[in-house]
């Protein structure tokens, strides 16, 4: 038999809204009555209808959370560290994957009464029509958020940083000749990386060769092999190549594998984010570690402290790199062919 509020007011000998203010925690309520109410829950087994008590308290233990893709490691790996967190504090999801485009869809999907606040991975919408949408009516913060202008709560990587470091470990390791594969200019985390990349080479006096700098979108959309294969046509290989992400890195990997050159014995290969995959390549690959749960669990921590009413101590957070040393990279070898 499944058992109401009312049953347990009943059985207690309190009022149903003495029994809801309990439930809800609110304060008001002597210990003597909170022990009643809890002895005859135990005995009832009363189990508490979600729904209801999102009704009494104006709270609904859910969070929004709007995603650019699911396909990408980077994003379910962010997303594994919102849940982590939410739902150590009891807290639902509800999931929204869009570019960010249909305004009034996503704020029907997030209006508020379904969700207490709202996350939003974001990169490649515009995150001041987001901020717009829903200011004033519910908390929400932006994660992997770099636009300094927009007045949110946010959290973001130093990929400035990181690409600087990235260069300057295959400095370390004696690499004079550096290419790089680097994303969309247009998108600030890549150019911050490649910026980053290039005052690192222009710090050690290193020359940067034009052939060597290719940029998605208007180099290497899907000709990786063409370039490298170039390159070799050209007598023209680096002995190191930097990727803006471990996936090119992998492809980088493989193209190199197909035309005969050793990773890291003739060329080396260093990855940025640090997806899961990147220890299980082969080999495992040298890359800037981002820490995409860090970057969940920072994100989805702000939101629930808002969400409770409490004021952050801090509404910008900056997740700093580190390098992860495996074995992809490695010091320019004497016995190169090229």
């Amino acid at each position: 038999m499944k058992y109401n509020i009312l049953d347990v007011a009943k059985k207690a000998g309190v009022s149903k809204s003495t029994v809801s203010r309990v439930l809800n925690k609110q304060p008001h309520v002597s210990e003597k009555t909170k022990e009643k109410i809890s002895k005859a829950i135990q005995e009832l087994d009363f189990k508490p209808n979600p729904c209801a008590r999102s009704i009494v308290s104006g709270k609904t233990k859910t969070v929004g959370l709007l995603v650019p893709n699911l396909r990408s490691p980077f994003y379910v790996e962010i997303v594994e560290g919102i849940v982590d967190e939410i739902s150590s504090q009891e807290y639902g999801l509800l999931l929204y994957k869009s570019d960010g485009k249909d305004e009034k869809l996503i704020k029907s999907v997030f209006h508020k009464g379904k969700t207490d606040g709202i996350i939003t991975i974001t990169p490649r919408f515009g995150e001041q029509s987001f901020v717009d949408i829903f200011q004033n009516e519910q908390p929400f913060v932006l994660i992997n958020h770099r636009n300094t202008r927009i007045k949110a709560p946010y959290v973001c990587f130093n990929n400035y940083k990181g690409g600087y470091m990235a260069a300057k470990f295959l400095i370390d390791l004696d690499h004079r000749e550096i290419a790089c594969f680097t994303g969309r200019l247009t998108h600030q985390s890549t150019k911050d990386r490649f910026e980053g990349f290039k005052k690192a080479l222009k710090d050690s006096g290193v020359p940067i060769e034009d052939s060597w700098i290719q940029s998605k979108g208007v180099h290497f959309e899907d000709s990786v092999a063409k370039i490298i294969l170039d390159w070799v046509k050209e007598k023209k290989v680096p002995t190191a190549i930097f990727t803006y992400n471990d996936f090119t890195a992998f492809d980088v990997i493989a193209v190199l594998r197909e035309l005969g050159f050793s990773v890291p014995g003739d060329v080396s290969v260093m990855g940025f984010d640090n997806i899961r995959m990147a220890r299980y390549s082969r080999p495992p690959l040298t890359t800037i570690n981002q820490s995409m749960e860090l970057f969940g669990k920072s994100g989805a921590g702000m939101l629930l402290a808002l969400i409770q009413g409490v004021t952050l101590e801090k509404n910008k957070i900056t997740i700093e790199p580190e390098i992860i040393i495996r074995d992809s990279c490695d010091k320019p070898s004497q016995r190169r062919r090229v």
